[in-house]
């Protein structure tokens, strides 16, 4: 997967922290109107490692366990229902 290109629109509402990240990581969004939020974390080979959905809160932060991922450089698509609503890298170090 060539993460070079990913996009960048949005890139000040969508932010993922600590990056790197460790057993845990943050993602903040803007308000959404929509009931639940998704998380599809893929690694370099374009494999769908991880899925987490979330019902939307009123924070809109959105706390991802990272325990199953080994240490590399993954992507997160972050969508709601079949909306995509942004790219990220993520850099996970165990």
């Amino acid at each position: 997967m060539d993460i070079s290109n990913l996009p960048e629109e949005n890139s000040d509402l969508y932010a993922i922290y600590p990056n790197p990240a460790r057993s845990q990581f943050t993602v903040s969004t803007p308000e959404l109107t929509e009931e639940y939020i998704l998380f599809d974390v893929y690694d370099l080979q374009g494999n769908l490692v991880k899925t987490n959905r979330q019902k939307i809160n009123k924070k809109h932060q959105y706390v991802i366990s990272g325990d199953s991922l080994l240490s590399g450089l993954y992507v997160i698509r972050i969508r709601s229902n079949s909306r995509l609503l942004a790219l990220r890298k993520l850099v996970i170090i165990q």
